[in-house]
């Protein structure tokens, strides 16, 4: 094999089945190189998966965190708040993804106020293909994350490995639900969500 080192890049849209690429086995000395053509490596991606993906974040936050009073619930606005405080912000999902971790930081004037016994939990959830998006019809999928007492007088933080796989076509929402009185309050939570194609 010849050893080659730099290639051109090649434009977008100027790539064609025939056309033969160069690798190289960079964890080998002198870096050997092979060829092969787009064509063998579309019926590798065909016979053997995709490929690895990149991750991407979605991002959104709880606004006035706590504000729904005991029992009450708190929404993950995705883009925008919809008009009901009965309404559940959802996302439709365009492909299969899994999601890797979560992260949430608390983004108030003052440090959070949760007394014992007091929590806000969070989970990640579906609502049912044209169903209308409110807590009724919401079923919770997997755990995100809880503010407790634990919490209380601080700036929370946290990132957290969650793994949990979606469908095509799922409708998602992200829902605290209060438990006792926690001290309601003007501030925001930020979440953001990292999935992959799966």
């Amino acid at each position: 094999m010849a050893i080659i080192f730099t290639y051109p890049l090649v434009k977008p849209g100027k790539l064609y089945k025939e056309d033969r690429f160069v690798l190289s086995k960079m964890d080998e000395a002198g870096n050997p190189t092979k060829q092969t053509t787009l064509n063998e490596i579309t019926k590798y991606v065909s016979k053997y998966g995709q490929f690895e993906a990149s991750p991407y974040t979605i991002n959104g936050l709880i606004n006035n965190l706590a504000s729904a009073g005991s029992g009450g619930y708190d929404f993950m606005e995705w883009v925008s708040n919809v008009t009901s405080t009965t309404q559940i912000p959802v996302m439709k999902l365009p492909h299969d993804v899994q999601l890797v971790s979560v992260s949430y930081v608390w983004m108030g004037d003052t440090a959070l106020s949760i007394g014992v016994g007091e929590q806000v939990a969070f989970s990640i959830g579906t609502i049912p293909n044209g169903a209308n998006p409110i807590i009724a019809n919401y079923t919770s999928i997997a755990s995100l994350f809880d503010l407790t007492n634990a919490d209380d007088g601080t700036y929370a933080n946290n990132v957290i490995d969650i793994g949990q796989d979606f469908n095509k076509g799922d409708i998602i929402a992200v829902v605290g639900q209060e438990t006792g009185t926690v001290t309601p309050n003007t501030g925001e939570l930020g979440i953001s969500l990292l999935f992959k194609s799966i």
